[in-house]
């Protein structure tokens, strides 16, 4: 995370080719075709700003203008608590220490909920068990009787991702998946 100026300094030569490059802040949707209320693309303005910023040997600036500290939820960020809550397994999954250079291999988990029913879903999160060696979630549903499949849009529904900084999905009133 780049929390402290000195951090964020030191990578700003960094951060302004990424964002000229439209690497990040990541953001795949096409603007053609429609505004997205989950929208985190920075707007000219904002990119012009970064710009200057880094043109001009990145300036601290007065610390007294500095935001709040930004809070960190260390549980759900859902508005309420879960209806229901799944585990991805009776035991953690070991991380080993040296993973080599192609680190560690995708995992893949099935977890029955337990449903004897058809269920609506107007919200999800993932969370991991321990954030710091966690990089992604990716949690689909598939029919009760549907095979393991391991590549997207094979029969599996998206239901809601995780990656650092990601946030809950929660869908409009009235819609769900």
């Amino acid at each position: 995370a780049l929390n402290e100026y000195e951090e964020v300094a030191g990578w700003a030569e960094t951060i302004a080719e990424v964002v000229r490059d439209q690497r990040m802040p990541p953001w795949h949707a096409d603007p053609r075709h429609g505004k997205f209320a989950n929208d985190r693309s920075l707007t000219k303005e904002e990119k012009e700003l970064i710009y200057s910023w880094v043109e001009h040997g990145a300036p601290q600036g007065d610390p007294k203008n500095l935001p709040k500290p930004q809070t960190y939820v260390t549980g759900w960020k859902l508005p309420q608590k879960p209806d229901a809550v799944f585990y991805m397994d009776d035991k953690p999954f070991n991380v080993p220490a040296q993973a080599g250079k192609r680190g560690v291999k995708y995992q893949y988990f099935t977890v029955d909920p337990g449903f004897t029913e058809d269920k609506w879903l107007s919200g999800a999160e993932a969370l991991p068990g321990n954030r710091a060696v966690v990089h992604h979630i990716l949690v689909f549903a598939r029919p009760p009787q549907g095979k393991r499949v391991r590549v997207f849009g094979e029969g599996d529904q998206f239901l809601v991702g995780y990656v650092p900084g990601s946030r809950e999905v929660m869908l409009p009133e009235g819609m769900a998946k």
